[in-house]
């Protein structure tokens, strides 16, 4: 898979992990995006712009090894729940 679908499956997985908890990324208040290569970061950065117009999360980009080499893209969000408490959820 390449950087940008990656990045589009990691949303995909994310988006249905909050809606089995009824929310969705309009909840999402914070978002840690962590990639291997920080020169991979544009078309990256372009997916998650898309993803996030108009939510606005507060949104942190950090370069570094990840879990698996496979791996191009890991995200951490952090979401308001009907019960107003923070859950965190990092998909690769």
């Amino acid at each position: 898979m390449t950087d940008l679908q990656q990045t589009e499956q990691v949303f995909k997985n994310i988006e249905g992990a909050l809606a089995a908890v009824g929310s969705s990324l309009k909840d999402v208040i914070r978002s840690r995006v962590f990639i291997p290569y920080l020169e991979h970061k544009h078309p990256i950065l372009d997916v998650i712009a898309k993803r996030y117009r108009g939510i606005l999360p507060v949104s942190t980009i950090v370069s570094g090894p990840l879990g698996n080499p496979d791996f191009k893209i890991e995200i951490e969000v952090q979401w308001k729940s009907r019960a107003f408490t923070l859950i965190s959820l990092m998909w690769p």
